[in-house]
């Protein structure tokens, strides 16, 4: 494979398949974007030659015949792109972080979406499994790695099936394996199927997990960047993150910078969810107001009012209605202390009592915890004990100050995101409907009518 074949394969499927990608799946076409969706729903998801004819690989040849592995790096640090799996870290300055020296190193792909509210990284292995693994191999040439692992999680059966089709047909066509596009770079994909647990979304957990380990998380430093799989170093970006990653390394980061804010660069992919009229998967600009995502998704069930906007589902985090016209941004959303998350949003009416929902959360997490750190341990435990409390009417102001200091316990003491996410739950609560606690403290007074049975 080189090249030629390449632009015939291009040419061959395009007469081929006539006008068939000239769908725009978009119900919005003023404020949807199809960048990281550009493939889902319009190429077959099993056909090779169909990626290939949407500038399927065309990336990976740019970056193995023309460029530098750090200047691949560079590209996607000019990007702006950020980690799309809940933290928003820098992805070309993590990519950075991987040892220069030449050794066995490892790629992973985070495809454990636990998250009960999203389904984008679902949605992108099942109808566009070659843009993950051409960002995969992007990363790979980028770090000096051969081996890449995509951690799937359990519950997505169809996934593992159209991934390992697309892992074959790949090595078949020199893609993927020995000798890629006739060059030196060497790239093998394995896809791992995790067992259910949500703690393994967590990057130390999915390298104990991949080890043969219980998926606990680990203490940090080393960091997986220096000391990860097998003790090797490790880099580990999420399914979108990757997906996007060929149209930057192809278009330049000039292109990928062009929509989004400064800080927020590119699209976002969200599940919106809870009390609309249309829930749906959308793409947008990042940038986007809290207000616009609502429209997008047909506006509030029965006309009510919206109270609350969440971030991720049992991982939350949450602003309120005086927040509607926030735009949905990194810097503007770490001001509140809230994240952007992975892309499931649940949106939520006056009619639920965010006391009940909290509690909810808290002790589904409650349940996933590993155990590892005391903190998460007994802290979420504790957590979901105090919230049941004020939830029946047996809480005092005192139990409100214990559930406000252990909020702080958990985001500060916790050895990973699990316990963290615990504490970030409950503080954003707080900040944004502690009226709500109160009321239920010192009136016994449910505005949804759910507590105190």
């Amino acid at each position: 494979m080189d090249i030629k074949l390449l632009k015939k394969i291009k040419d061959d499927t395009l007469k081929r398949v006539g006008n068939k990608f000239d769908k725009d799946y978009r119900t919005n076409k003023e404020k949807e974007v199809r960048i990281v969706l550009k493939n889902s729903y319009v190429i077959d998801k099993d056909s090779i030659d169909e990626y290939i004819a949407r500038d399927g690989y065309f990336a990976l040849n740019k970056a193995i015949t023309e460029m530098k592995p750090e200047e691949v790096t560079e590209v996607v640090k000019d990007s702006g792109l950020k980690g799309r799996s809940g933290g928003g870290f820098p992805t070309g300055l993590k990519w950075g972080f991987i040892p220069k020296e030449k050794g066995q190193k490892y790629i992973i792909c985070n495809a454990d979406e636990g998250e009960s509210a999203a389904t984008i990284d679902g949605v992108l292995m099942r109808q566009d499994p070659h843009s993950v693994l051409e960002g995969m191999a992007l990363a790979g040439y980028a770090i000096g790695a051969s081996k890449g692992y995509i951690y799937l999680r359990y519950e997505y059966p169809v996934c593992l099936e159209v991934l390992n089709k697309a892992i074959e047909d790949a090595k078949e066509k020199g893609l993927l394996g020995k000798k890629i596009l006739g060059t030196d770079f060497d790239f093998e994909v394995e896809v791992f199927r995790g067992a259910g647990a949500y703690v393994c979304g967590e990057e130390s957990a999915i390298i104990n997990s991949i080890e043969g380990n219980r998926g606990n998380s680990k203490s940090k430093p080393p960091f997986p960047a220096v000391k990860g799989l097998f003790s090797k170093p490790t880099l580990i970006n999420n399914v979108e993150t990757l997906s996007v990653v060929p149209q930057i390394i192809l278009n330049g980061a000039d292109w990928y910078k062009s929509t989004g804010i400064p800080g927020s660069e590119g699209s976002k992919v969200f599940t919106l969810t809870g009390h609309l009229n249309s829930p749906k998967t959308v793409e947008v600009p990042l940038g986007i107001t809290i207000r616009e995502l609502i429209e997008l998704g047909g506006g509030m069930r029965d006309n009510r009012k919206f109270k609350a906007f969440v971030t991720g589902s049992p991982n939350v985090t949450m602003l309120g209605s005086e927040d509607i016209d926030l735009p949905v941004a990194f810097p503007e959303f770490k001001e509140r202390q809230v994240m952007v998350g992975s892309g499931g949003v649940v949106i939520l009416d006056d009619k639920t009592c965010m006391v009940d929902f909290t509690h909810f959360n808290v002790d589904l997490l409650n349940i996933e915890s590993c155990g590892r750190c005391t903190p998460c341990r007994v802290g979420t435990k504790r957590a979901a004990q105090l919230l049941e409390k004020i939830k029946e009417g047996s809480a005092s102001l005192k139990d409100l100050d214990k559930l406000i200091e252990l909020a702080e316990h958990l985001r500060t003491a916790s050895l990973c995101g699990l316990g963290q996410a615990v504490g970030m739950t409950m503080h954003t609560a707080m900040n944004s409907f502690k009226d709500e606690f109160l009321a239920h403290i010192n009136e016994h007074e449910c505005a949804a009518g759910k507590c105190f049975k």
